[in-house]
């Protein structure tokens, strides 16, 4: 099936970020390393591309492009083939299976990714594992998803011991402790990826999501909806679409807080729309 024109520049777009980030590490400037932040890393992107903010984060964003939309989330992504050498986009794949509760597709992917002869683990692609083992919980394959967990905890704790994490690798491992059934280590490790996150806001306010997720799926309920509440009034919130359809948040759903959140993020959205 060929590819339409928003499909094309979603994919060029993460390319051109995936390009940017190489640059930097080869020059010891990254994130991770320097100075560089995730802010300089998009507007270079943005000049590239010749796009406003705006539209480059909805271009590496699709779900949010129309918010709670999976219809139109689909129609870029259903379109295109695992992109399994591409961290960023393979991520932004699996997360709409996620949403579309397609779990053994989620599987094919990341397990295909994972398999691949170039495959190497590092703090892009640490995430594969939690999510490989939350997308086999989902698919009813309890064996396999604690055999994920197992193993990938085992990885990346060592990955971790040689590698200058700025969160990423323990947001991780905080996700892979929730689904060994360890919320005490989940949420450890969730707050230590926060302590991780450095100054860059735009990185920061990545890790204090993970934190969220990681104690919701750990099932520290309390925590996480207090927690929650306060994302919900940052810059940065979680969009209402993630809210309502992604299986991170099974655990709250029945609770009346987070009924109330999701509400007000969907007016919120409705809102905006209807400037």
């Amino acid at each position: 099936m060929g590819q339409d024109a928003g499909t094309c520049r979603f994919l060029q777009s993460n390319r051109d970020r995936r390009e940017i980030y190489a640059i930097v590490e080869r020059d010891g400037s990254s994130t991770a390393y320097g100075p560089l932040t995730y802010e300089q890393v998009d507007r270079e992107v943005v000049h590239r591309l010749g796009l406003d903010r705006a539209t480059l984060y909805r271009a590496t964003h699709p779900e949010v492009a129309d918010p709670g939309n999976l219809d139109a989330a689909g129609q870029l992504l259903d379109p295109l083939p695992s992109q399994l050498g591409d961290a960023p986009m393979l991520s932004a794949q699996v997360s709409y299976l996620f949403q579309r509760r397609r779990f053994g597709d989620a599987v094919r992917a990341l397990t295909a990714a994972m398999a691949a002869p170039d495959f190497v683990l590092d703090g892009w692609t640490s995430g594969y594992y939690p999510a490989l083992g939350w997308a086999q919980h989902g698919a009813g394959d309890e064996k396999s998803a604690h055999m994920t967990f197992a193993e990938g905890k085992q990885k990346l704790e060592a990955l971790r011991a040689r590698w200058n994490d700025n969160g990423y690798i323990t947001s991780s491992l905080a996700k892979i402790a929730a689904g060994l059934g360890d919320a005490d280590g989940a949420e450890r490790e969730a707050d230590h990826c926060v302590q991780l996150g450095g100054d860059d806001q735009y990185h920061l306010a990545g890790m204090t999501q993970n934190r969220v997720i990681a104690l919701a799926l750990a099932g520290r309920n309390g925590r996480a909806l207090a927690l929650l509440e306060a994302e919900m009034k940052k810059p940065i919130p979680f969009y209402a679409g993630d809210l309502r359809w992604s299986p991170d948040w099974d655990k709250l759903r029945d609770d009346p807080r987070f009924q109330k959140l999701l509400a007000d993020a969907e007016s919120a959205q409705v809102t905006v729309q209807t400037k």
